[in-house]
């Protein structure tokens, strides 16, 4: 997760003109790192009963700063619906800010890179950075009868 946000973070900015290629694989790095966003949450709620009280407060940070992501990736797994007018979230599915109006299903890169328009990407690879600082691999917290790596 966290390579896949560098990735997009470090090759898309508002400080540099895009390259035309990267103009296409934009969408699959943004899948991708959405994806990959989407799993590590599902993670983590599955083994939040197993987290201890001290370490309950990184995983609830984590799980507020992906929340926007997941909406995100939601919404472009189910754009078809959205662009007829159906979905769970319709009426959130395009946002507007002044004269500029980005629904779920697209980026915004201005001041900062933000997917859906609602999800920033500097906010969840400072989640993740965080979430990684706060469950070590000798620490992480594991479902009872999970293999230990």
């Amino acid at each position: 997760m966290l390579t896949a946000l560098l990735q997009l973070r470090d090759k898309l900015s508002a400080e540099r003109p895009p390259e035309p290629d990267l103009l296409r694989s934009r969408p699959f790095l943004e899948h991708y790192a959405l994806t990959a966003t989407v799993m590590a949450r599902r993670f983590l709620r599955r083994i939040e009963p197993h987290v201890s009280r001290r370490d309950q407060p990184a995983l609830r940070e984590f799980l507020e700063a992906t929340e926007m992501a997941e909406r995100v990736r939601d919404a472009r797994e189910h754009s078809d619906e959205y662009f007829l007018g159906k979905g769970r979230y319709q009426n959130e599915f395009v946002n507007r800010w002044g004269p500029v109006a980005c629904d779920l299903s697209s980026s915004l890169i201005d001041e900062e890179y933000m997917l859906g328009g609602i999800a920033s990407v500097e906010r969840l690879l400072d989640s993740v950075r965080a979430a990684l600082a706060a469950f070590p691999p000798e620490r992480a917290p594991r479902e009872e009868g999970a293999p230990t790596p």
